[in-house]
C-alpha cells in the first residue's frame, strides 16, 4: 500500500494559523541563525517554483476527522432510585432501632451520649462495635478465655455456619431444578407454588431440606400435590373426558354408512324426468278411474 502524500496545498495551509492578518506584510528575517520556525510566517505563493516547507523534525499532529464522542451515560431509572433510596433508609433505621434496643436492655457500663461525633451526632457503628466487644469479654470470661481467643473462635463459628448455609443454598437450588423438570414448570409458575404453599403455613424450603432422596424431589411432588389437589382433579377430568369424547367420534365416524359413489355411468334415458311444470289435469283424472 502506497503513502498519502499531501499535496502543497496541504502544506502551506498547515503553515498558517489564526493569528496571521490578512493586511499583515511582515516577514521573517533572513540570516543563517538557527530560529524556531515561526507559526504566522508569510507563506510563498503557490506555484510551479513554490516548494515545501523545511522538515524541523518534529511529528506533525493529525487531526481525526472523527471526534471521538463521548460515551453516552445510561440512562437511570427514576423509581429504581427512589426504592434504592427507601431500602436504604429502612436499613439505617433498623440498625439504630436495633442499636438502642440493644444498648437498653443490655448491661454496658457506657451510654448513648458517649458516642457523640463533633457533629453532635450518635456514631452507631462505633457503638455497636463497642457493644461487640463487651459481649466478647464477657463471654470470654464465663469460659475462662482470653477475649482474642474467644473472638477467634467466634470467628471461627461464624464461618462454618456461612459454609454450611452456602452449602445447603447449593443444594436447595438443585433440588428445585430437578422439580421443575420433572414437572415442566415455568420459573413463574414455580414461584406460584412457593407463594401458594407458604399461604397455607407450609414451607417448601423447609420440606425440600428435610427430603434425603437422591433427586430430593419426592417430598415437593407431595406438597404440590396437596396444594393443587382440586386443579389437578379437574384437569384429569377434563382431559378424560375429552379423550373420550373424540374416541367415541372416531368410533361412530369408522361403523357409520357413508354413501358411496355409483362406478357406472347413469342411463339417461331410462330415468324417468319429472315434468318441471307439474301433473297434467287430465293425467290426474285418469289415475283416479283406473
Amino acid at each position: 500500500m502506497q503513502p498519502q502524500y499531501k499535496s502543497m496545498e496541504e502544506f502551506l495551509n498547515e503553515d498558517e494559523t489564526t493569528e496571521t492578518s490578512a493586511d499583515s506584510t511582515e516577514e521573517t528575517p533572513a540570516d543563517n541563525t538557527e530560529t524556531e520556525p515561526v507559526d504566522n510566517a508569510e507563506t510563498p505563493p503557490a506555484g510551479d517554483d513554490a516548494t515545501p516547507p523545511a522538515d524541523t523534525g518534529e511529528p506533525k499532529k493529525k487531526e481525526d476527522p472523527k471526534k471521538k464522542e463521548a460515551p453516552k451515560k445510561p440512562e437511570v431509572n427514576p423509581m429504581k432510585e427512589l426504592r434504592d433510596k427507601a431500602n436504604a433508609a429502612t436499613k439505617a433505621q433498623e440498625k439504630i432501632d436495633g442499636a438502642i434496643n440493644r444498648l437498653s436492655d443490655g448491661d454496658y457500663n457506657f451510654k448513648l451520649r458517649d458516642f457523640k461525633n463533633e457533629q453532635g451526632k450518635v456514631d452507631y457503628d462505633a457503638l455497636i462495635q463497642a457493644m461487640d466487644d463487651e459481649d466478647v469479654k464477657k463471654r470470654a470470661e464465663s469460659r475462662g478465655l482470653t477475649p482474642e481467643l474467644q473472638a477467634e473462635i467466634e470467628k471461627y463459628e461464624r464461618e462454618k455456619r456461612a459454609v454450611e448455609i452456602e452449602k445447603a443454598r447449593v443444594q436447595m437450588d438443585r433440588q428445585l431444578n430437578n422439580f421443575q423438570m420433572e414437572q415442566q414448570l415455568s420459573p413463574e409458575d414455580l414461584n406460584t407454588f412457593i407463594s401458594d404453599a407458604m399461604k397455607i403455613g407450609i414451607n417448601p424450603l423447609s420440606i425440600a431440606a428435610l427430603d434425603k432422596t437422591s433427586k430430593g424431589t419426592t417430598a415437593l411432588k407431595l406438597l404440590y400435590q396437596a396444594v393443587y389437589t382440586e386443579k389437578i382433579v379437574k384437569d384429569a377430568t377434563e382431559k378424560a373426558v375429552e379423550d373420550a369424547r373424540a374416541k367415541w367420534e372416531a368410533d361412530a365416524s369408522a361403523k357409520g354408512t357413508q354413501p358411496k359413489a355409483n362406478p357406472a355411468q347413469p342411463n339417461n334415458t331410462k330415468t324417468t324426468k319429472t315434468d318441471p311444470k307439474g301433473l297434467a289435469l287430465e293425467d290426474f283424472l285418469k289415475a283416479l278411474n283406473n
